[in-house]
């Protein structure tokens, strides 16, 4: 479906990487994919054209998996915003080193020239109208967090990959935490499977967002692991509680921040909608305590919330959510901060507040 902004802004586009040449889809366009058409005889027959725009040029850089194309429209698309027409467009897209999200990039669209001036011409005078000097080309930014690109598998029907986590109420199994608004930054994910793809991990910490380039190296210059796993972990139903260890000298030959071992109790609370307490042992340093030093909250959050808002009679009825938290959930009064901002994205219909471009 179409987003309100359109394509121009970034949005319904469909990026193809197939062979013989790289191509997209507009939004826009998926509506008219089937077109009815009167012939000559006045029947009506349906066009089955496929509405790919190819490339006209193209490379792929793999060492910074950066793809970079241009295209010229044959026809021009309208912004829904600013109103222009545009006939080309230009774009680099930075691709996750797996190839799975968009990280970065920049869509640069082509306005349609402006007619000539028009001048009117008297017997004494000679007026011309002139349309205002505009930059021809309208550029827009695909920051972390700003967009978001799934990877499908050559375009057939439900091929899509699941896009962002997902959310479990009556288990911890299948759902992901984060904290700072931020998947990928330091979250917490929970397999429901140990995925072979994902090293056979259960449970692992990701480290996979760019915000965590701020970060300083292991304490032997090398990066920090992308995902980093539990180790002898264990998980009771009925308290909802589970324990784990990150072992950094065991697992990578090295300390981080000189320390060798941290070890994990979370407690979450009964809709697992977030981890309600708990601490971090650490081998040098005092513990972190869950919900005071450190607030995590499940990334999938808005999905539940936004049914919820579906089905409630008044504002009124939603927001009893948060008092629901506060009273039914233990949550701290940074938790149920953080809760309440994005309860109240969700009410005010604006984009997702949660950044899982890793």
């Amino acid at each position: 479906m179409a987003d309100r902004n359109g394509p121009i802004e970034g949005h319904g586009i469909e990026f193809r990487f197939l062979h013989p040449a790289p191509s997209l889809r507009l939004a826009a366009q998926e509506e008219d994919e089937e077109e009815e058409d009167d012939d000559d005889d006045g029947t009506r027959t349906t066009s089955s054209a496929d509405p790919s725009i190819a490339f006209d040029r193209f490379h792929f850089h793999r060492g910074s998996m950066t793809f970079l194309g241009r295209s010229e429209l044959a026809d021009p698309v309208r912004g829904i915003v600013d109103g222009d027409r545009y006939d080309a467009l230009e774009c680099a897209l930075r691709f996750s080193d797996d190839g799975r999200y968009v990280r970065g990039g920049e869509l640069r669209w082509r306005r349609v020239e402006p007619p000539p001036p028009t001048t009117t011409t008297t017997t004494t005078t000679t007026t011309t109208t002139t349309t205002p000097a505009r930059d021809r080309w309208k550029s827009v930014d695909i920051g972390v967090g700003t967009f978001v690109y799934r990877r499908c598998d050559g375009g057939r029907p439900g091929s899509c990959m699941s896009l962002g986590p997902k959310y479990r109420s009556d288990t911890v199994w299948g759902n992901t935490y984060c904290q700072g608004f931020c998947v990928g930054m330091a979250s917490y994910h929970f397999s429901e499977v140990a995925d072979p793809d994902d090293g056979g991990f259960r449970a692992y910490i990701s480290y996979e967002s760019p915000r965590t380039e701020m970060w300083p190296t292991l304490d032997n210059g090398e990066s920090v692991p992308p995902r980093v796993p539990f180790r002898d972990l264990t998980w009771e139903e009925e308290t909802r509680t589970f324990r784990g260890d990150i072992c950094w000298e065991l697992d990578y030959g090295t300390t981080w921040m000189n320390e060798s071992k941290w070890s994990y109790e979370m407690k979450f609370d009964p809709s697992f909608i977030f981890v309600e307490s708990g601490t971090v042992s650490r081998s040098m340093g005092d513990s972190h305590r869950f919900g005071v030093d450190l607030v995590y909250i499940n990334a999938a959050l808005e999905a539940p919330l936004r049914e919820i808002l579906r089905t409630a009679r008044t504002p009124g009825a939603y927001l009893d959510l948060v008092r629901q938290w506060r009273d039914g959930g233990n949550a701290s009064s940074a938790t149920l901060e953080m809760l309440g901002e994005v309860a109240m994205n969700v009410m005010d219909e604006r984009d997702s507040m949660i950044d899982f471009n890793l």
